[in-house]
């Protein structure tokens, strides 16, 4: 009965470090909260825009300004050097900037 126990908190255990070894990249889906431009920033109430970076590499952009420009895209990612992801689609490569659960797109800041 000892063995099964160790067994079983052993399987636990590495199944717990898989976990959060997933929870520490940058993937999730990132919503858009605020505009930012220099030390001024101004919060986005209400906001239908995303990028979301999945665990296949896989990514999907929705961004809609004002009801003025909406940008859909969907393509790869990978990460970069330091904090950067690259996301490429058929026709543009994006470049965020992911820190924590903080990711910016030029002047958008999205947030997980």
């Amino acid at each position: 009965m000892k063995k099964v126990k160790l067994y079983l908190v052993s399987l636990l255990t590495i199944v717990m470090a898989l976990f959060s070894f997933v929870g520490c990249g940058p993937v999730g889906k990132y919503t858009a909260t605020s505009y930012k431009m220099g030390p001024v920033s101004v919060a986005i109430e209400d906001s239908n825009s995303y990028i979301e970076l999945k665990l296949d590499k896989s990514a999907t952009i929705h961004i809609d300004i004002a009801g003025v420009m909406t940008i859909e895209d969907s393509g790869t990612w990978e990460k970069g050097e330091d904090k950067e992801v690259k996301i490429t689609t058929e026709n543009t490569t994006y470049t965020v900037t992911v820190d924590g659960n903080t990711l910016t797109y030029g002047v958008i800041v999205f947030t997980k």
